[in-house]
């Protein structure tokens, strides 16, 4: 059973000289400031999520105490399709049950995703569904969607909690052709040609996470090898291509030369491609 707070103990009186010391040290609390740490604890616990995800915007000091105990305990997780559609890019669930449906980077923005403290969060986990080899285009649009999702995440200021991707599989796509990595382009000159690495390598950019796992149908000692030292990469305290170590396990450099690479060749491969996704992509770049 929870602990009964009193509303006497937020009296309207006239304030003692305690009081006003701590409101002074606290003037974004009020009145509130005057109680122990501990007691303003217990009435934040007993508050619905709702009510303190409210009170963040009350002012900087009520957002610097509560935000800790609301973030902590939520997790986001970030589903990513293959197939293209129109101001559709990905869809957001937390573990409090809200859903966002983000169109767009700038969508994205405009709802303050830019803005989270992502460091205070449980957890994020980014769910990947394989694309459809028979539809090429699948594949550039999960690169596109996820280098967008990168780019957001790179960003946070404080850092990321614990990250977690899983590459799905569906009834009508896998990861997989019969036990071997799936390739929808044959990119000739790309390290990074299977699917499942190519949006790996879209996250390349991504650091200072608590922690980074990796959850991968495909099994081969390569692919393993890569995938551990993505998540190396991942919990990296020095900023993308700050890390020019040729030592490393990531060459900052090489890792931005293959990006880049991957990005061209898919961009070049886009414009001969043939496929449903595809021809929506070309009409979508005529269109800007």
């Amino acid at each position: 059973m929870k602990p009964y707070i009193s509303l006497q103990l937020l009296h309207l009186g006239k304030k003692s000289a305690t009081e006003e010391m701590m409101t002074g040290q606290h003037p974004g609390l009020g009145k509130f400031a005057s109680l122990p740490l501990e007691l303003r604890d217990l009435v934040w616990d007993q508050l619905p999520l709702e009510s303190r995800l409210s009170l963040v915007r009350v002012s900087r000091q009520v957002c610097a105490e509560i935000s800790p105990r609301i973030y902590k305990n939520i997790a986001l997780q970030f589903s990513i399709q293959p197939k293209y559609q129109d101001q559709s890019w990905l869809r957001v669930e937390s573990s409090s049950e809200k859903q966002w449906l983000l169109q767009n980077v700038d969508d994205a923005c405009k709802r303050s995703f830019n803005k989270i403290p992502f460091q205070q969060l449980k957890r994020i986990r980014i769910m990947i569904e394989a694309p459809d080899k028979e539809d090429q285009g699948q594949i550039i649009c999960l690169f596109k969607k996820c280098l967008d999702l990168a780019g957001l995440l790179e960003n946070a200021i404080h850092g990321l909690p614990d990250v977690e991707i899983v590459l799905v599989e569906s009834a009508s796509s896998n990861w997989t052709v019969r036990g071997k990595p799936q390739e929808s382009i044959d990119l000739d000159q790309a390290t990074f040609s299977h699917d499942y690495l190519i949006v790996l390598l879209a996250f390349s950019r991504v650091r200072n996470a608590r922690s980074a796992t990796i959850s991968s149908p495909v099994e081969s000692e390569e692919g393993n090898f890569l995938i551990q030292h993505f998540a190396q990469a991942w919990t990296g305290k020095v900023p993308f291509e700050q890390n020019l170590n040729p030592n490393a396990p990531w060459n900052d450099q090489e890792l931005r030369e293959e990006l880049d690479r991957v990005f061209v060749d898919l961009d070049t491969e886009l414009h001969l491609l043939p496929g449903h996704t595809a021809d929506l992509m070309r009409l979508d770049r005529f269109a800007l």
